[in-house]
């Protein structure tokens, strides 16, 4: 009878502990995001190709992204991840690893990059380099995008930066 009644309490105890712990619904509690600073983009053209430089500033640690540059493929098509002092490109996964037809016929590339303990420090985190299509001119834009729960600690907080895409002139 003491055992039956222990584990009743011992079963009350955990059910109520589990329900304050992960919230109402039983789901996992949600953790409050990080504030971060600004992840830019600033964009030149180097031997005939446009470099998209893309550097975080005010970092506060992060652990993974998932970033996506968004672009008008009737002027540039992406060619190369170049890595950094911060990432090397061999860690960034891309879905620029398709075959050369898929590649052409992107509108966006993405840049994934992923590590069980938070990147630290200001500096560039990659660049993706364009290839300039044959009569390409005028101004060409290259916007930068995360989704939520695209860039995150080690924690796996939510790490929230302004983002802000760059533009090019060419002539």
């Amino acid at each position: 009878m003491k055992i039956r009644v222990f584990s009743l309490i011992l079963a009350l105890v955990l059910t109520v502990f589990c329900l304050s712990a992960c919230g109402n619904d039983g789901s996992e509690p949600e953790l409050e995001p990080v504030e971060g600073g600004e992840i830019v983009l600033k964009a030149k053209l180097v031997d005939g190709k446009i470099h998209a430089e893309v550097s975080v500033i005010e970092n506060p640690g992060i652990a993974a992204f998932n970033l996506s540059l968004k672009f008008d493929n009737t002027k540039i098509t992406p060619s190369e991840i170049l890595s950094s002092d911060l990432v090397s490109a061999d860690s960034i996964y891309s879905n620029l690893s398709q075959d050369a037809e898929t590649v052409k016929a992107l509108t966006e590339v993405t840049a994934l990059y992923t590590s069980p303990s938070d990147l630290e420090g200001d500096g560039v985190l990659f660049t993706m380099v364009f290839d300039v299509l044959d009569g390409a001119a005028g101004e060409i834009e290259i916007a930068l995008k995360a989704e939520q729960g695209g860039i995150v600690n080690e924690e796996y907080r939510d790490v929230n930066f302004t983002l802000k895409g760059g533009k090019i002139t060419l002539e």
